[in-house]
């Protein structure tokens, strides 16, 4: 799957007029495990097969930035998430500030590249999640602060795939399908290929992968991996 490039829209933001708000969203790349187990028994709603959840575009910090206002440090080498947006625009996910009514909530902090000239140079608190976002954003332009040209290196899609897991997914079967889940919740993908296990062997294309799957004594599955599933963006 190839990667779209980070700055692939900033052309095309200048060309349009800047309005009062940014609108975004962040994409998580699912990247299944490889296990050495292809075939187990499992209880009727647990998983078959898991995975670890990355930013599906990213950036590295080239240096170490302090943000105005607040103790945080965000160290050289820290990987962003970049976000889908006319407007250059990164995230980490660790490090939070107060925000919201009597600052009761927390919001992750991000950087932007307010000038469009292709370099981060202010700050921001994101108002939407950088992982399993299901809904953009919308960043008023006055919500943004000035830090300083912060410089980030591009990951490729290697790189990126081989990031330490910033949450984890579960190939499972919920709600009549074969899908993923969020973690170990319920929070799943509803657009997904129906199954019904039976006493009979059947198989089910996943993710680009092939599974067969039984109904045992027990209320049990017996499972099997057929053919990796591969990378998906959610």
């Amino acid at each position: 799957m190839l990667m779209p490039v980070v700055l692939a829209n900033v052309a095309a933001a200048k060309n349009q007029q800047k309005t009062t708000s940014v609108p975004y969203v962040f994409r998580t790349l699912l990247v299944p495990d490889r296990p050495a187990e292809r075939s187990r028994i499992v209880k009727k709603h647990d998983p078959w097969f898991t995975g670890k959840a990355v930013p599906a575009q990213a950036v590295v910090l080239n240096t170490s930035i302090s943000i105005p206002g607040t103790p945080i440090v965000l160290e050289k080498g820290l990987p962003l998430s970049v976000a889908t947006s006319a407007v250059f625009m990164a995230c980490q996910k660790d490090r939070s500030v107060p925000n919201g009514i009597g600052g009761m909530g927390r919001s992750p902090i991000c950087l932007i590249d307010q000038d469009e000239d292709g370099i981060l140079d202010s700050w921001f608190k994101s108002s939407i999640n950088i992982v399993w976002s299901s809904y953009s954003g919308h960043l008023q332009r006055d919500d943004i602060y000035p830090i300083g040209k912060i410089p980030t290196t591009q990951l490729s899609p290697e790189e990126i795939y081989s990031l330490e897991p910033w949450d984890t997914f579960a190939i499972r079967y919920m709600g009549g399908m074969l899908t993923y889940c969020a973690g170990d919740s319920d929070v799943c993908l509803w657009e997904a290929p129906k199954i019904k296990p039976s006493d009979t062997e059947q198989t089910v294309e996943f993710m680009d992968g092939v599974f067969s799957y039984k109904k045992i004594d027990g209320g049990h599955l017996a499972v099997r991996m057929i053919r990796d599933p591969k990378g998906v963006v959610y």
